[in-house]
């Protein structure tokens, strides 16, 4: 179970990044204001 949790909270990580990068592609910021959140 503990396996199958992290998977997911891997692909949760992975989806949330995703979708920070498309922020920062639609509203042009730059990439120092979200560097802490993109790592």
């Amino acid at each position: 179970m503990f396996q199958r949790n992290s998977n997911d909270l891997f692909i949760a990580l992975l989806i949330t990044k995703y979708n920070i990068m498309q922020d920062i592609d639609n509203r042009s910021q730059t990439l120092d204001e979200n560097h802490i959140f993109i790592l």
